[in-house]
């Protein structure tokens, strides 16, 4: 196993006084940490998808464009509008996991 100064050169070299004061970051630093249980439980990669016709949300694996998500939920691109956080996306833009997504149908009337 290398050293682990050649493991995490960029935090050691950025925080190399934190070991001299706490021998708690020094072990964090340098020691691979498992997730605590509820922590790991609770952390989710795929994508959360709220859809507004019928309410729901849907949990997606990304990465995916947002015209194959739209595609795999069987929605009709020209029909709806895909929000990634605050911002409206085109058919072409890139969804990852652990965006949050809202899509909505286009409503006309007059």
């Amino acid at each position: 196993m290398p050293d682990s100064d050649s493991v995490y050169p960029i935090t050691c070299s950025l925080l190399s006084a934190a070991h001299h004061t706490s021998p708690i970051i020094h072990h964090c630093l340098h020691t691979p940490c498992p997730l605590l249980p509820h922590v790991s439980a609770a952390y989710d990669p795929s994508m959360q998808v709220q859809l507004s016709h019928p309410a729901r949300t849907v949990e997606v694996k990304g990465p995916k464009k947002v015209k194959e998500l739209l595609r795999e939920l069987n929605l009709v691109v020209e029909a709806h509008l895909v929000i990634k956080g605050d911002d409206l996306v085109t058919e072409d833009e890139m969804l990852y996991d652990g965006d949050q997504i809202e899509i909505r149908p286009v409503i006309s009337g007059g």
